[in-house]
């Protein structure tokens, strides 16, 4: 495995702030990997407070605004390195930054395709209500065409997951 991925980082998505309203006043963010991080937002900037490695950092990661088609903005994260604007930035050293400036790569990235074809076949099992065995139900919200065309695509990488060449030159010996 060569670089830290996307998937191992603390995220902070400007989306997600939103949709929680979480932008105005102070929050705390608990991630799975035991750390936290008090956020305060403002209309024009999100004011970060959290320590690394027992030292207290703080910082304000600034909100740019462009407009969209029909009226209004879309808000967006400007990265403190380059300057750019993203929906989400990572925590993967001091400070919280784009993917190209953390220099992390996704995790998919490292795979092979059968590697690749079985996270695509769990995202989707994952999406329908379903554990990894296959086991669950439908949820109540989602239409069954929906529903029928994701377990099915599902099972297409599950199947093609298996397709390597080991299984080929096995199974070609098994028809022999």
């Amino acid at each position: 495995m060569g670089r830290v991925t996307v998937e191992d980082c603390p995220k902070l998505d400007i989306r997600a702030l939103n949709r929680r309203g979480w932008r105005f006043g102070w929050w705390p963010l608990s991630y799975s990997n035991g750390s936290s991080i008090s956020v305060g937002g403002t209309r024009d900037a999100l004011k970060l407070s959290y320590r690394v490695s027992g030292e207290p950092v703080s910082y304000e990661i600034r909100v740019v605004r462009s407009p969209v088609h029909f009226g209004g903005e879309r808000e967006w994260l400007q990265c403190p390195d380059c300057r750019k604007r993203f929906d989400v930035l990572y925590l993967a050293s001091r400070r919280f930054l784009c993917r190209k400036c953390n220099g992390l790569a996704y995790q998919t990235q490292w795979e092979k395709r059968p590697g690749r074809q079985l996270i695509k076949a769990e995202r989707l099992w994952r999406r329908a209500g379903h554990e990894f065995s296959g086991e669950g139900r439908k949820p109540p919200y989602m239409q069954w065409t929906t529903y029928n065309r994701l377990m099915e695509r599902a099972d297409e990488a599950y199947g093609a997951s298996w397709d390597t060449p080991l299984m080929r030159r096995l199974m070609a010996k098994a028809g022999r």
